[in-house]
Parts: structure tokens; C-alpha cells; sequence
């Protein structure tokens, strides 16, 4: 019986040894595992986010969405990207302390006025705020590792930049960029451009009639059907008027499926840059600009070149 005591206590004793030693180690390699923010992400009530060079904007949260607002945005945030960058934020772990050293923040991409700001505010608590800095790519341990820092504190530490790869900063990432979206089948589209009225039909077998004529590459107009169904702009035009966008009007596109309608607006401002201006009441919130051989150009360009062709 005193054997198996002084056994366990021996063993005991080991393991105790073998833990120090372990703790001494990491502590001297700088590697450890630590929660970088500790929040739960239902309990977030704004997002603030400010990239360098870029102008800040705030992401907050009422009822069940969010709600993105810059000084010329106030819209629906896309909720998918927001709670997506608040699980990543809220599973990444501290993997080394790099510095303790005011003087070497720049050096991390992370001065007062560097990398991306992000800040998290609560009901109750105090905002969490970190400042993701420069990426950096680790040969030996083939990983790609970002610098970061708690807003209010010197120390600077790795954390893995694969979880926060797609996370740019920008208030595009949590915008809609939807002008239309559908499933059910297309019977007939009508274009509205100038002078001209041109009305394409579609039958269930997928036979095309272009004002009661042959269309011509069917092929291309059956990929142009295809990306009504699901059509996104990359651009975004904030800085319109939009009461004054009827004057602007360039083309117009009805898109008939049975008994509902989809409609989609073309403007021209040619005191813009890009001078397309697009527009669906299916997403009134979302306008989006393009130039001459961008988005406009794949909606308009099949319908011109079939009038130029029975000119």
C-alpha cells in the first residue's frame, strides 16, 4: 500500500516537473495560443471600421440585420459577410508576442495611422478595439501570419492571416451588389432604348423571336437570360441624385416571368467618370455605376448590334 502511495505521488511529481517545463519553454519561444478578443457575437451592437485611407464607416445592428452608414451610405448591410467577420474575429487565437516596443509599431503596419481599425461596441461594456497590420508569410512553418495589436496597448502579436484573408476593410465587402435575382422562367423581355421598342420572346422550348424575327446567335442570348436571373454590379454610385435621375434615363429593360415583371434602369451622366447608371426596384437601394465596356456594356450590346443589323 506505501509502495503504490509513493508511486502515485512520484508520478505525481513528474507531471508537475514536465509542466513547468513545458511553461518555461513556451515562455521562452514567445509561442502561445491566446484568445485575441473575447466577445460573444449576439451581444455586438456596432461595428466601426476605419481603413487607412479610406473614409470609416459603421456597421449596426437592429433587430435581426444590419445596417451599413457612411457619410453617403445608409443601407442593409449584407448579414452573411458581417456575422461571418464576427465568428472569425471571435475564433482567432494570438499565436506569438513579436514586440513590446512603441517605436516598431510602423514597422508591423500598425501606427496610429496604419492598417485596418476595428472596433467592437457592446450594451454595456467597453468597446474592443484592434488594429490588423501587415501580412506576413513564414517559410518554415509555411503559414501566413498577420500582425496585430489591442488598440490601447504596446504589445504587438501574430495571428494567423488565413481568418482574416477575406476581410479588406472595405465598405464594399458588406454591401448588396444585387440588381436582380430570379429562378422562374423568362417569357419575354422588352427593351426600351431611344426610339426603338424591341421584344424578345421566349417559348418553353426554348425557342427566341426578336420582333417576330430570328435573333440571330441564340447561344448568346441564352447566356444573356441566364445572367438576368442572377445579375450583380461591382461599382457602386453613392454620390446621385435621385430625384433628378429620370431626366437621365437611358434604356429600359422589362423582364416578364408569367404573371410578375422585373425592372431594370439604365441612366446616362456623362459628368461622371463612369457614366452608366444601373438600377432594379427589385434592390432599390442598390445603384451601380459602370463605363462604357463594363456591366453596361454586356446588357446593352446584343440588343445594338442586332438593331444596327436590320438598320
Amino acid at each position: 500500500m506505501a509502495k503504490n502511495r509513493l508511486w502515485i505521488l512520484g508520478f505525481g511529481l513528474l507531471v508537475i516537473v514536465y509542466g513547468i517545463s513545458q511553461y518555461f519553454q513556451q515562455q521562452r519561444s514567445n509561442s502561445f495560443h491566446s484568445v485575441l478578443l473575447d466577445f460573444v457575437p449576439k451581444e455586438v451592437i456596432k461595428i466601426d471600421i476605419h481603413k487607412a485611407g479610406n473614409l470609416p464607416f459603421s456597421i449596426l445592428r437592429h433587430d435581426d440585420r444590419w445596417l451599413l452608414t457612411q457619410q453617403n451610405v445608409n443601407e442593409a448591410a449584407a448579414n452573411e459577410a458581417v456575422e461571418d467577420l464576427l465568428r472569425r474575429l471571435r475564433d482567432i487565437r494570438t499565436s506569438a508576442l513579436v514586440s513590446q516596443q512603441e517605436a516598431e509599431w510602423e514597422s508591423f503596419g500598425l501606427g496610429p495611422k496604419q492598417g485596418i481599425l476595428l472596433c467592437l461596441h457592446f450594451a454595456e461594456d467597453e468597446p474592443s478595439c484592434v488594429r490588423i497590420g501587415r501580412y506576413t508569410y513564414s517559410a518554415e512553418e509555411k503559414s501566413v501570419q498577420a500582425y496585430t495589436r489591442l488598440e490601447y496597448q504596446k504589445e504587438v502579436f501574430t495571428i494567423n492571416g488565413l481568418a482574416l484573408s477575406m476581410f479588406s476593410g472595405d465598405l464594399s465587402a458588406f454591401r448588396r451588389n444585387q440588381l436582380l435575382h430570379s429562378e422562374a422562367f423568362t417569357d419575354s423581355l422588352k427593351l426600351y432604348f431611344g426610339l426603338d421598342t424591341l421584344l424578345m420572346i421566349r417559348n418553353r422550348q426554348n425557342q427566341l423571336s426578336l420582333n417576330q424575327q430570328d435573333p440571330g446567335d441564340s447561344l448568346l442570348w441564352m447566356n444573356y437570360l441566364q445572367q438576368l436571373n442572377d445579375l450583380k454590379g461591382q461599382y457602386f454610385a453613392d454620390d446621385i441624385n435621385e430625384l433628378s435621375m429620370d431626366s437621365l434615363r437611358y434604356w429600359q429593360l422589362t423582364i416578364y416571368q408569367g404573371d410578375d415583371s422585373l425592372l431594370l434602369d439604365c441612366y446616362r451622366d456623362t459628368s461622371r467618370q463612369d457614366p452608366y447608371l444601373l438600377h432594379s426596384q427589385q434592390f432599390k437601394g442598390t445603384w451601380i455605376s459602370s463605363d462604357s465596356a463594363g456591366l453596361h456594356a454586356q446588357l446593352i450590346q446584343p440588343w445594338l448590334k442586332w438593331i444596327n443589323h436590320h438598320d
